[in-house]
């Protein structure tokens, strides 16, 4: 399933059919394309093109429809067995389409050609065994859901290792058969496996767990997220959303730690420490003011008990001109649980 650009979500069902919804779950059309035996998972680009795969055997891999559900005449054809799961758009326009006969993900143009593959099989590092989805972050990083090796695999869009994260299991910061993978606003990993929800940061740092108790497809499951940081998911009978931290109300008691000599502002953001004291885990907004007025957008954290998280926020184009003013300033940063001042360096 994905998010589109406006917020409605498209997902596919055991059918093969296609079908829209608004955000709160309102059914606005479906259809079925033809040509494709078994769609698998569908992609919006950011134009609202959808990209669809085809997990049978044969050509074309993937197939890209408009909204209307009309053949736009682009396609993506595997390079050897073709069993196409999961499907990406990269900042860059390229095509990313995990093929999980020959455990590798191939790369493509935006037209249609191939370009190189990124992977192979095998459990070893930068190796995979299944790969069911992949994500691509805006700095180019590609993130695979590597499903029988029970972790994430990180790589460049060159194709160049960088590293990976989960093991075997059902505990915090374990992975049982990830299904999918997407990225969260701040630019976090949430995985979605057979029992949990488990958001990493992007160098695999454990940020949460949340067991999400669905009863799901025999086959490939989907997940999406929007730019609010809900999540959505696929189930046995429909789809499911799970409302992202700070949301709701919020919870556990926390605090905020910045070097004496205070943070620097690096392209617009400043990471703050955000530390939870309590014996439950800590949600809720991390907001920065200055002289009682907001300098950036409130973000949304979830820090497990006792334990603490880098939380980058972003600050508004009022808040940089505050911010330039001085070589150093002084704002007042507010959490759950207290405010804590804080300096922050142009």
């Amino acid at each position: 399933m994905a998010v589109a650009p406006d917020g409605t979500l498209w997902s596919v069902d055991g059918h093969s059919t296609v079908n829209h919804f608004s955000a709160s779950g309102g059914l606005l059309g479906s259809f079925t394309p033809s040509g494709l035996s078994h769609v698998q998972s569908v992609e919006v680009g950011p134009d609202g093109t959808l990209y669809l795969t085809d997990a049978d055997t044969g050509s074309p891999s993937v197939v890209a429809y408009t909204a209307a559900g009309n053949p736009t005449g682009r396609s993506y054809t595997l390079s050897d067995e073709a069993v196409a799961l999961g499907v990406a758009i990269a900042p860059t326009g390229e095509v990313l389409v995990t093929n999980a006969s020959t455990d590798r993900v191939e790369v493509f143009s935006a037209s249609g050609a191939w370009l190189r593959n990124i992977g192979s099989s095998g459990a070893g590092p930068g190796q995979l065994d299944r790969p069911d989805d992949v994500v691509v972050a805006a700095d180019g990083s590609v993130y695979v859901a590597d499903y029988w090796n029970h972790r994430v695999q990180r790589f460049n869009l060159a194709g160049a290792y960088l590293g990976g994260f989960g093991q075997p299991g059902q505990n915090p910061g374990q992975l049982d058969v990830p299904y999918a993978v997407d990225l969260t606003p701040q630019g976090n990993v949430v995985v979605f496996d057979k029992y949990a929800l488990t958001e990493f940061t992007p160098s695999g740092g454990l940020v949460s767990r949340t067991n999400h108790g669905l009863s799901l497809l025999w086959d490939y499951q989907g997940m999406s997220i929007d730019a609010a940081g809900t999540v959505y998911t696929t189930r046995l009978s429909g789809l499911a959303r799970f409302v992202p931290a700070g949301a709701g109300a919020p919870a556990g008691t926390a605090t905020v730690k910045a070097p004496k000599k205070g943070v620097r502002v690096v392209k617009k953001k400043v990471r703050l420490t955000v530390t939870c004291l309590s014996a439950t885990p800590c949600s809720g907004v991390l907001s920065l003011a200055v002289k009682g007025k907001p300098i950036a957008k409130s973000t949304a954290y979830l820090v497990p008990a006792g334990g603490r998280a880098k939380v980058k926020v972003t600050l508004t184009t009022k808040g940089l001109k505050v911010i330039r003013k001085k070589p150093v300033t002084k704002a007042l940063a507010t959490v759950t649980g207290g405010a804590t001042k804080v300096k922050i360096r142009r």
